[in-house]
């Protein structure tokens, strides 16, 4: 049996909907990662999945919109392909065709058409082949990159580990340097103590000599002074002064002197 042209094809949405999570759930249940499928473009509300691309449109059908492609005669110098995501980014803008092909004197992606036409003399490889070349190339990069890293990493341990040893020899050498230090301050001190002993112990047995020598001679003054008074109710001008003679005025010494004014200062 032959058609004319194509029949209308109907859709069970709810049978679709049925079957996309079912999808799911098989997909959860194995631990299989499954691409996301490319959901209708034209579908409002909740999108169905894709049933075929539009290179013309730049526009993903499901099987419901895709029906005036199928059958309107304005529709049949566009070209189908399966669904792709990111349409618009994979085909090319001029000629309508997949970007196929890669120009690396441009660094860009182009179509067949572009190879023969406008980047007709440059140097054109296949994606796939430019893909594994700058996959490799980029691995490459990266592991090289990590393995500098690590090695900077580790020399940076060792760097970490040997200034925290520096730092605790130098807290220990610091601390026997103030240790010592703190025994020097204390023996100068001690010594200047001994020696400010010894020297006003010296002036101490100064004056306590001079002090004695002192009381010493008040005894004796006081003495001559009760003399003098007694001597003094005589009227007999020469018994005074052969009595007197003997009398002596006492002065302080010098160096006694000297030393209470050290004191005093």
């Amino acid at each position: 049996m032959q058609f004319g042209k194509i029949p209308y094809l109907t859709v069970n949405r709810e049978f679709a909907e049925i079957v996309e999570e079912l999808w799911k759930m098989r997909a959860s249940r194995l631990g299989k990662i499954l691409p996301e499928p490319v959901p209708c473009d034209v579908c409002t509300g909740k999108k169905l999945r894709a049933a075929k691309s539009c290179l013309v449109c730049l526009v993903s059908y499901c099987d419901s919109h895709i029906k005036p492609h199928l059958d309107r005669e304005a529709f049949r110098n566009h070209q189908l392909v399966e669904p792709v995501a990111n349409l618009e980014n994979k085909v090319c803008s001029e000629h309508k065709r997949f970007l196929e092909l890669f120009c690396k004197t441009d660094q860009t992606c182009i179509c067949l058409l572009c190879s023969k036409r406008e980047h007709r003399d440059h140097n054109i490889v296949s994606t796939e082949m430019e893909r594994g070349e700058r996959q490799g190339t980029l691995q490459a990069g990266i592991k090289k990159t990590i393995s500098e890293k690590e090695n900077q990493l580790e020399t940076l341990k060792l760097t970490l580990k040997k200034i925290k040893g520096s730092e605790q020899r130098e807290i220990e050498e610091n601390e026997k340097l103030l240790c010592e230090l703190i025994r020097s301050i204390e023996k100068i001190q001690g010594d200047l103590k001994e020696l400010i002993r010894r020297k006003w112990q010296g002036s101490v047995a100064q004056v306590e000599r001079h002090t004695r020598q002192l009381e010493k001679d008040i005894h004796e003054l006081k003495a001559d002074n009760s003399d003098l008074e007694e001597i003094s109710k005589t009227e007999d001008h020469i018994n005074f002064l052969q009595v007197t003679f003997r009398f002596r005025v006492y002065t302080l010494p010098i160096t006694y002197l000297c030393l209470g004014s050290a004191i005093k200062k």
